[in-house]
C-alpha cells in the first residue's frame, strides 16, 4: 500500500511540476533611450581659516543653498526573468544631465570671494528591478541602483587661478516607474527616480599662502524621464 502510495504521490508531482513552470520565460533583453528634467537642491558648507591660523581652527563658516532645474538624458539595457505576471531582472543606466551648480561666497576678510562650479561629468547605474505585469499591456516597477557619479569641482580665488578636482561618488539611486506596450517588441517607459547625497561632494584650496578652505555639498534631486524601449 505504501508503494503504491509513494508511486501515485511522484505520478502526480511530475504532472504538476510541468504546469508550475508553464508560465516561465527566458530571459527578456531590452534596451532603450530616456530624457527628461531634473529638479535639484543642493547646500554648501564652507570652512576657511588663514595661514597662521592652528590646522582645525575655522575663522569663517558660511551655509549657502541653491535650488536648479536641468535637463537629463541617457541611456540604459538590461534583462529580465518573468514568472506568471511578476518579473525581475538587472538593468543598467548611463545617464548624462546638466547639472551646473554655482556658488558664490565673498570672504569678509581677504578682500575676495570663492566662487566654487559643481558639474556632472557623468553618471552610470546598475540596478536590481523588480515589477508586476498590471494587465496585458501594461506593467508597474521599482529599481534599486548604485549610482556611480563623477563630479567636476572648480573654485575660482578672486581673479583668474582656477584650480579643477574631481570626485567620484557611490550613492543610492532608487526609482518607480511604468511601462505600456505599443507593439510586442517595443513600449513607453514613464519613471521617476531620487539621488540623496550626504556631505560627500568635497573639494579643498589655497589661496596664496595665508587662505586655506574646504568645501562640502549637500545634493538631493528628483528627476521624471519619458523613454522607449526595445525588445531584444
Amino acid at each position: 500500500m505504501k508503494k503504491i502510495a509513494l508511486s501515485s504521490a511522484t505520478l502526480i508531482t511530475l504532472m504538476v511540476a510541468p504546469s508550475a513552470f508553464a508560465d516561465f520565460k527566458k530571459p527578456q533583453f531590452y534596451g532603450g533611450a530616456q530624457a527628461g528634467g531634473t529638479f535639484a537642491m543642493s547646500s554648501l558648507k564652507m570652512d576657511s581659516r588663514s595661514g597662521g591660523a592652528p590646522v582645525g581652527f575655522v575663522d569663517q563658516q558660511i551655509k549657502q543653498k541653491r535650488e536648479r532645474d536641468f535637463f537629463s538624458a541617457g541611456v540604459f539595457a538590461g534583462f529580465r526573468f518573468c514568472l506568471t505576471e511578476f518579473f525581475t531582472g538587472l538593468e543598467v543606466e548611463g545617464n548624462w544631465d546638466g547639472m551646473n551648480i554655482k556658488f558664490d561666497t565673498p570672504h569678509p576678510n581677504a578682500g575676495f570671494s570663492w566662487r566654487t562650479e559643481i558639474k556632472r561629468k557623468y553618471q552610470i547605474i546598475p540596478s536590481l528591478t523588480v515589477g508586476w505585469k498590471a494587465t496585458e499591456k501594461a506593467s508597474l516597477y521599482a529599481k534599486f541602483g548604485a549610482g556611480i557619479s563623477k563630479f567636476s569641482i572648480k573654485t575660482e580665488v578672486g581673479d583668474p587661478s582656477q584650480r579643477g578636482q574631481n570626485r567620484t561618488i557611490i550613492h543610492f539611486v532608487p526609482a518607480l516607474g511604468a511601462e505600456y506596450e505599443v507593439h510586442e517588441n517595443a513600449a513607453l517607459r514613464f519613471e521617476v527616480s531620487g539621488e540623496v547625497f550626504g556631505p560627500q561632494i568635497k573639494s579643498e584650496n589655497v589661496a596664496g599662502p595665508a587662505t586655506f578652505q574646504s568645501t562640502k555639498t549637500q545634493y538631493h534631486s528628483l528627476s521624471a524621464k519619458l523613454g522607449v524601449l526595445l525588445k531584444v
